[in-house]
This record gives C-alpha cells, sequence and structure tokens, in this order.
C-alpha cells in the first residue's frame, strides 16, 4: 500500500479510500448470502435499513443501520485496515 501512495504522490496526486459507508451496493438477495466484511458473523441484509413495505433505498443502494453490530465491526475494519502504518505502531 505504501508503494502504491507513494506513487500517487509522485503524480501529484493524493491517495486514500472513498467509501460510502451507509450504502451497500448490490442486489437485495446477493445481501442474505455474505457476511458484512470484517464480520464472520452479520450478513448485509440483517443491517438493512427497512420499512414496512421494503428496504430502504439510496441511489440504487440499500441503506444500512449504523447502530448495527455487523456495521461497527465493518467500519472499524476498514478504519483499522486504512490506517497509516505509522499511526498503528
Amino acid at each position: 500500500m505504501q508503494q502504491f501512495a507513494s506513487y500517487c504522490h509522485s503524480n501529484g496526486q493524493k491517495a486514500g479510500i472513498y467509501w460510502t459507508p451507509f450504502v451497500y451496493w448490490a442486489r437485495p438477495s446477493q445481501g442474505s448470502n455474505s457476511f458484512m466484511t470484517g464480520s464472520g458473523t452479520y450478513k448485509w441484509s440483517s443491517a438493512y435499513l427497512r420499512t414496512r413495505r421494503r428496504t430502504a433505498n439510496a441511489d440504487n443502494g440499500i441503506a444500512l443501520d449504523p447502530t448495527h453490530f455487523g456495521f461497527k465491526q465493518m467500519t472499524a475494519y476498514y478504519l483499522n485496515f486504512s490506517r497509516p502504518a505509522a499511526l498503528i505502531s
């Protein structure tokens, strides 16, 4: 990852992670079959925001509940994954 960041910087770019944490970008059925990133316990579909009639959608993505335990595990996973090595030590 450091090599990639250095390459970006040498081109005048800023390396970063662009992430939409509150949306699941797949079909609803796919979320029933796969675990949330960083969680071996919760499936994506368990964190969908729902109304009485359907899941809540945002620009063709499925809105996620940020208070769900699996969402919190996923957030911690990504924050630890993307933290620069100098901050981890």
